[in-house]
């Protein structure tokens, strides 16, 4: 499994409201333990707020609503629909 996988994976289970053991995660997906906690530092360094709490990982729920807005507010200059408005390149016949 391709890291990209096993973050989408890993990621799921947090929404999900699962917690996750890395051991036990690697064992089933085929992978260390070591490659588990990479993906997880990998996620937290782009914000995504996982507690570690007894040797399981999970989200920090109050975080996560927060992190999302403000991701949703940063990702919204990158929507083609606002960048076009902004620059006055499309016109409103263009989008019909």
């Amino acid at each position: 499994m391709k890291k990209c996988e096993r973050m989408l994976l890993l990621f799921t289970l947090f929404m999900d409201g699962i917690q996750v053991r890395t051991a036990s995660l690697a064992a089933k997906l085929g992978v260390t333990p070591r490659s588990i906690q990479r993906d997880i530092e990998h996620m937290r360094s782009f914000g995504v707020p996982i507690n570690r709490v007894d040797c399981k990982y999970s989200l920090d729920r109050e975080a996560l609503h927060e992190w999302r807005r403000s991701k949703t507010r940063g990702f919204a200059g990158f929507m083609p629909e606002n960048r076009f408005a902004e620059s006055g390149e499309m016109s409103s016949e263009a989008h019909r």
